[in-house]
């Protein structure tokens, strides 16, 4: 029996795709190396065909949550020690650097995460788990969305706008870019078609104002008349 740490990991709808695209005999292979990767960081060395390429096509997804998992629970994983052992016995001051230091690990782990390309499929995945951005996004002042969940439908009809663009493959911050810009589009154009005129609106207001018109033509020649009269009975 090989021996691991880790109790478990998020197993995301595109490996199940990509499984159920292979044949049979590939299928109990390419599980075995995603299994070896996920609980003991083990890159397969033989992988072919479309089974190579179903690896592949994965492979960024599944060594970002092993990253993921190694650098938050200091598991070197394939049998090694645990890390993180002597930090009980640092000072006060040296444990404040130790944290400022990791910090920064963790500032340039998410910088060089959104520079990774990933499938919009696992991006949304993070944000819908991210309650940090959800909450910014629900509170920034801009009315984009009113509640988590219209934000979330938001996403829905967000994601199959890239579908339909071929746009399956982006970087986390430019999805996130991309997804605010969408939003102010969509409340644009939803507040002019709440303040455009329909046509029978217009016209309405056409045959009002041709009537208002005629009104107050009506109106001056009975002033007229009535100064005429006047005159007359003067």
């Amino acid at each position: 029996m090989k021996e691991t740490r880790r109790k478990g990991f998020n197993f995301y709808r595109s490996y199940y795709d990509v499984y159920n695209e292979l044949e049979d005999a590939d299928k109990l292979t390419f599980i075995e190396a995603l299994l070896n990767k996920q609980f003991l960081d083990i890159d397969p060395d033989n992988l072919k065909g479309m089974t190579k390429f179903a690896w592949i096509s994965q492979y960024n997804s599944i060594d970002q949550q092993v990253k993921g998992y190694k650098s938050k629970t200091k598991d070197p994983m394939q049998g090694g020690e645990v890390g993180g052992g002597l930090r009980g016995d640092l000072t006060p001051c040296l444990q404040e650097k130790e944290k400022g230091k990791e910090k920064g690990k963790e500032k340039e782990k998410q910088q060089q995460q959104d520079g990774v390309y990933k499938s919009v499929e696992v991006i949304v995945e993070d944000y819908k788990n991210n309650e940090r951005i959800i909450e910014a996004v629900l509170k920034n002042g801009q009315q984009l969305a009113f509640s988590k969940e219209d934000l979330f439908l938001k996403l829905e009809d967000f994601v199959l706008h890239l579908e339909s663009t071929g746009d399956i493959v982006k970087q986390e911050k430019e999805f996130k870019s991309h997804f605010l810009n969408w939003l102010r589009v969509k409340k644009k154009l939803s507040l002019e078609k709440s303040t455009k005129p329909t046509p029978a609106e217009k016209v309405f207001g056409a045959y009002f104002e041709e009537a208002n018109t005629i009104a107050k033509q009506l109106n001056n020649l009975t002033i007229l008349k009535d100064e005429e009269n006047k005159r007359i009975g003067g």
